[in-house]
């Protein structure tokens, strides 16, 4: 039997253990973290990489611009140098060729020009024109203009662009001056012809004549445009290397011849005189020959 009291005795209740220490590692601070520091690499790198690239194409940029612009300049020189001499501008891209033409048509029309002075001066239009034509035709345009060149009229950009607008002034520029080759033709017909044939023929050819000043302003301004994309200023003279030297009219010649006549009139008594005296000493001359 169990005695009372005596029975199975209950053990204290266990201390549990102190929890073991765990290790942290403490972090470092953000900006010793490595996925920072390779980060802030990588900025500075890709700027450094940006910063390069940007002063080589800025330098590149210059380079291909100071090319465009001497390319530009050498073309404008080549062409102005081909302009007859007697061309005016009033800037920009106002330039007239042979402005005294119409004068000229109008004194032929009005017989104030002789038709042989009229032809002569014709001729020399003519020629002047023909030289402008074969100076302006042989420039090399494409090889002046590289395609890389990429400036255009206003405002436009592209590959290419720069060559293809000069190219097109060049082809609209000799057609102007063929067409004033074909005006001054019609000039020189106009020198043999009389009366209404006459009037026609002058008709025509200031006909031709406007046509060829609206094509040669196209190809002009042309140029213009690419030179303003460029920073270059208008042209305020020609520098022509072509010379025009038109006869001068016949108004003047016979002014000319008939003034001097009527200005010594009054004079011409003691010229007539001296003149008149040593007459008579001819003729006692000629009578003293037979004498002796």
């Amino acid at each position: 039997m169990a005695i009372k009291g005596k029975g199975k005795t209950r053990g204290k209740r266990a201390v549990a253990p102190a929890p073991r220490p765990v290790l942290v590692t403490r972090k470092p601070p953000i900006y010793r973290r490595r996925w920072v520091v390779a980060a802030i690499a990588a900025v500075v790198v890709l700027g450094l990489a940006l910063a390069v690239f940007t002063a080589v194409r800025s330098h590149s940029r210059s380079a291909l611009l100071a090319r465009e612009r001497g390319a530009i300049s050498q073309f404008t020189t080549d062409v102005t140098s081909a302009l007859p001499n007697d061309s005016s501008t009033a800037g920009g891209s106002t330039v007239f060729l042979f402005p005294q033409l119409a004068t000229e048509m109008d004194n032929l029309s009005k017989g104030t020009t002789k038709p042989a002075d009229s032809l002569t001066t014709e001729g020399q239009y003519a020629a002047s024109a023909k030289r402008a034509a074969d100076q302006i035709q042989a420039i090399r345009t494409t090889t002046l203009v590289p395609t890389e060149f990429n400036v255009g009229g206003i405002d436009l950009r592209g590959r290419g662009l720069m060559q293809a607008e000069l190219l097109d002034a060049q082809f609209l520029i000799v057609q102007s001056f063929q067409s004033y080759q074909q005006a001054f033709a019609l000039w020189a017909q106009a020198t043999s012809a009389t009366g209404d044939a006459q009037k026609a023929l002058i008709d025509q050819v200031n006909q031709v004549a406007s046509s060829a000043q609206v094509l040669f302003s196209r190809g002009w301004t042309k140029v213009v445009q690419v030179r303003g994309q460029l920073g270059f200023s208008p042209i305020t003279q020609i520098q022509s290397q072509n010379p025009v030297v038109p006869t001068p009219t016949a108004t003047a010649s016979p002014t000319t011849s008939s003034t001097p006549p009527t200005s010594p009139s009054p004079g011409a008594s003691p010229t007539t005189s001296p003149t008149t005296s040593p007459a008579p000493t001819t003729s006692a001359t000629t009578s003293a020959s037979p004498t002796g």
